[in-house]
Order: C-alpha cells, then sequence, then structure tokens
C-alpha cells in the first residue's frame, strides 16, 4: 500500500512534464507538416491523452473472460472488465466537458472554432446516440451488449475520422499561416538540424510513455483506496478511474491555455472524446473474448444518457459567441460536482438524500441550464453580423418610408 501510495504522489510530475513535451513536440511538427494546431488537437494530441483510457479499458475488458486472472481487492478492481471499460469510456467523456473544459475556461476563456462547432461537436453528439443505440438490449434478453461487429464499425470509423481531419487541417493551414507564426513564436520552431524530426517525434513518443505512466500509477492508487472503501466497480470507472485517465486532458489543456493555444484545448477535449467511442469502445468490443462488452444496466439507463445530455449542453454553450467563457466554464465545473456527488449517493443504499437530489437535478437544475443557456444562444444569434445588417436595413428602409 506504502508503494503504490509513492507511486500515486509520482504520477504526478510525470503527467505534468509529459503533457508539457507532447504539446511541445506536436506544435512543432504541425508548423513543418503544414497541419493547424486545432488538427493536432483533434488527433495526435487528443489520441495520446487518451491513450490511458484505451490502456484500462483494453486491459479489463481482454481479462473479463481470463479465468486464470488474480483475485484480491485491486484485481477485483482492475478486473471487474466491463464495467471499467464501459464506465471509463462513459466517466471520461463526461469529465472531459464538463471538468476539462470547465477548468481551461477558468484558467482563461476559451476560443472555439467554426470547425469544432459545425462538425466535431454534432459528430461527438452522433457518435453518442449511437453508442446508446449499439448498447441498447434490442433482444429483450436482459443483457445489453456491444457486439464485435460493432466495435468494428468504430475502429473503421476511427480512420475515416483521421484521414478527414488531417485533410481538412491542411487545407486550414495554408489559408492560415499566422497560426504557424504563433505556435513558433511560443514552441519555437523545428530545427533545421539532421535529426530534428526525430528529436521531436523522440519528445512526443517520451511525452506519451510519461502521461501513460503517470495516469496509470495515479489510477492505481485510487483504484486501491476505492476497492478498499468497499465501492461498486462501476462507480469507481465513472468516477476513479475516468478522473484519472483524464487527468492528461486536464494538465494538457490547461499547458495549452496557458500557452495562448485556447482552440487545442477544445480540440482536445472534443476529440478525445471521439477517441473515446471510435477506439476505446472499438478496440474493447472487438477483443473481448466473449465476442463483445457487456453494459450495465445503471450505465445504460442512467450514465450514457447523462453522457449524451452533456455533450447536447456544450453544444449551444460553444455556440455563444464561439468561445467559453470562465462563467460558461464554472457551470459546467458545478455540474460535474453534482453528478458526481449524486453517483456517490446513489452509491449508498436506501440514502433518503437520493429522491430530493434527483428531482432536484430533474426538475431544477435542467430547466435552469436549458434556460440560460437556450437565452444565451438567442442572444447570440439575434446579434450575429447578418442578423444586425438585417435589422439595419429595415430600419433604413422605415426611415425612407
Amino acid at each position: 500500500m506504502i508503494v503504490t501510495f509513492v507511486l500515486f504522489l509520482a504520477g504526478f510530475p510525470l503527467l505534468l512534464f509529459g503533457a508539457e513535451w507532447l504539446v511541445k513536440g506536436a506544435s512543432r511538427l504541425a508548423v513543418a507538416w503544414g497541419i493547424s494546431a486545432l488538427a493536432v488537437g483533434l488527433t495526435v494530441v487528443a489520441y495520446g491523452t487518451s491513450m490511458p483510457e484505451l490502456a484500462v479499458s483494453a486491459v479489463a475488458s481482454w481479462r473479463a473472460a481470463d479465468p486464470n486472472a488474480s483475485t484480491g481487492p485491486r484485481a477485483e478492481a482492475e478486473e471487474t472488465s466491463d464495467d471499467i471499460a464501459v464506465g471509463n469510456v462513459v466517466g471520461s467523456n463526461i469529465a472531459n466537458f464538463l471538468l476539462v473544459l470547465g477548468l481551461s475556461a477558468l484558467a482563461a476563456p476559451l476560443v472555439v472554432t467554426k470547425e469544432v462547432v459545425q462538425r466535431s461537436l454534432p459528430l461527438v453528439i452522433f457518435l453518442s446516440f449511437l453508442f446508446f443505440a449499439f448498447a441498447w438490449d434490442w433482444s429483450g434478453d436482459g443483457r445489453a451488449i456491444i457486439a464485435r461487429w460493432q466495435g468494428l464499425v468504430f475502429v473503421v470509423g476511427l480512420f475515416v475520422y483521421t484521414f478527414r481531419a488531417i485533410h481538412r487541417g491542411r487545407a486550414q493551414k495554408r489559408a492560415e499561416r499566422e497560426q504557424a507564426e504563433e505556435i513558433e513564436e511560443e514552441f519555437g520552431h523545428l530545427g533545421s538540424g539532421k535529426f530534428a524530426w526525430a528529436i521531436e517525434l523522440a519528445r512526443i513518443v517520451a511525452g506519451l510513455v510519461m502521461l501513460v505512466v503517470g495516469a496509470k500509477w495515479l489510477v492505481d492508487g485510487a483504484v486501491a483506496a476505492a476497492v478498499w472503501l468497499h465501492v461498486s466497480k462501476l462507480v469507481i470507472s465513472l468516477t476513479v478511474v475516468a478522473v484519472g485517465t483524464s487527468l492528461p486532458e486536464i494538465v494538457t489543456c490547461v499547458v495549452a491555455v496557458l500557452r495562448g493555444h485556447r482552440d487545442l484545448a477544445v480540440g482536445n477535449a472534443v476529440g478525445s472524446n471521439v477517441f473515446n467511442i471510435l477506439m476505446v469502445i472499438g478496440v474493447c468490443s472487438s477483443i473481448a473474448p466473449g465476442g463483445g462488452i457487456e453494459v450495465a444496466p445503471r450505465a445504460l439507463y442512467y450514465d450514457i444518457p447523462i453522457m449524451i445530455g452533456v455533450a447536447v449542453l456544450v453544444w449551444p454553450v460553444a455556440y455563444t459567441g464561439f468561445k467559453i467563457t470562465r462563467l460558461e466554464g464554472a457551470l459546467l465545473l458545478g455540474l460535474y460536482v453534482v453528478y458526481t456527488v449524486y453517483l456517490v449517493v446513489r452509491e449508498i443504499e436506501g440514502s433518503p438524500l437520493l429522491a430530493p437530489l434527483e428531482t432536484a437535478m430533474l426538475y431544477g437544475a435542467a430547466p435552469l441550464l436549458t434556460v440560460t443557456f437556450g437565452v444565451r444562444t438567442a442572444k447570440q444569434w439575434l446579434n450575429r453580423p447578418e442578423a444586425s445588417a438585417a435589422r439595419a436595413s429595415a430600419a433604413e428602409g422605415r426611415k425612407g418610408d
């Protein structure tokens, strides 16, 4: 237990250095390869910081049907297979939008590009619904399973998504040379030496290794403590494991924001959510010995719909002014706190707080947030340049009459 605690503490500096190296190396290569910072956030950085989710979920799903798996508290936590595999993805996607974007927006208001609003966020929403549809118990036998063929559909979708993101990034880069100058100013330019590219690639690989190892140590320590407290595996995966594997996203996004690359932060969070569904769920359901991964009823009926709701909520937030303000970041962070409290209360059998909390969330927080963000979206729509020009033209016409 002492060794686990020491490794837990050692994971933090690994995450910090890993995020710094990854962002620096990827940004320099973006300039050299003609790929925009947004495309890097949607692919290289997002995939790299999502590797902890892939590692944890893949190992969990593979060990689901392993009769030789070790036993004990720690083994029980790591090898509860499908609950960990699915819960990790769902919890990470919720954390990426509420926790990661919330903290990043508090550090500095985030810039959201039209690419994210018009393409990436709708894609996340579509994939979230598809995830739910694949997991639904269509056979009526009481088991919700994402089959192997469905996982392969996700994997193929990942290759298509990556290709299109890089292609759009190159086109965008040619039209936005100023962005390359900003990256060079912040991170330095790619050297002209013989091994310049190799050095930056080595920097990225080293950053990824530090991110994965650091996240694993953090998760190991947190999971050991959670199991010692007799918390269910689904709740562990939705909270401790999800936040632990999302720590690279948190650190990378905050570092990007502090360095002025606020579109990289949003692109990273959105790209990571795409990666979690397409690659993590795709790989896990493809390699699972039982022919797929089973989704727990509580995850299917509660947590996945919440994940969908969060994705739908972030869309109008990002649309208002194509930015996420500090106030909106605080609201997103507050929602994550409420969701975490709800999970803990739900875990306590017979808790008298569960019913009032669900009522407050359903009839209080949800309508309030809907009205708040709805009004902000409507105001932004009415204040868009085309609408302002149309109103000015109409006013001139009335004066002429």
